[in-house]
């Protein structure tokens, strides 16, 4: 049986593998840094559980970071976003809504959603968007809501978000 520890750092091999060189042509390519390869593991955990960052893009003119998820399962072409839990603890949407409202807080620049068929691939598709687009389509009440055991997510279609004027860049693939 599948830990969540191993599906994260599956994903987070997956998205290094296969997902980056999909995405990198889009963002003026740069380094992926993998938070994997912070020495500091306890300040890579506070990025991931407080700010939401996966990873960092390295750009000659910078650096920001990125939000990914990549499941196995089929190509729903959504960007999914927990907004409230069973426990009441602070969720993606509160923590990401603060920071980009008060200008207080870091937050992924960039949200990645991927989908792909097993952990080796192939990819069935990816999505990316500004984090701070996806939160206002939220904010907007243009999502729609999912259940899940504990949690409800905010449901936000690639195509509806174009559709309302949100950047959002998706490559499909063939499965």
């Amino acid at each position: 049986m599948r830990s969540v520890k191993n599906d994260m750092q599956s994903s987070a091999l997956v998205f290094e593998k296969l997902v980056w060189p999909v995405i990198s042509p889009w963002i003026d390519a740069g380094e992926l840094l993998k938070m994997e390869n912070v020495k500091d593991s306890n300040f890579a955990k506070l990025l991931d559980m407080k700010a939401g960052i996966d990873g960092w893009q390295i750009h000659s003119d910078g650096m920001r970071g990125i939000a990914s998820r990549v499941q196995i399962t089929k190509a729903w072409n959504t960007f999914t976003v927990r907004m409230s839990r069973d426990s009441g603890s602070p969720t993606e949407y509160e923590k990401r809504l603060k920071a980009i409202t008060t200008g207080k807080y870091i937050y992924p620049y960039l949200t990645v959603q991927a989908y792909v068929k097993t952990w080796k691939g192939p990819i069935l598709s990816v999505g990316m968007s500004k984090t701070s687009d996806i939160i206002e389509f939220i904010r907007l009440g243009l999502n729609t809501v999912k259940r899940a055991p504990n949690a409800e997510f905010a449901i936000c279609p690639w195509t509806e978000m174009q559709q309302n004027g949100f950047r959002v860049k998706v490559k499909q693939f063939l499965s």
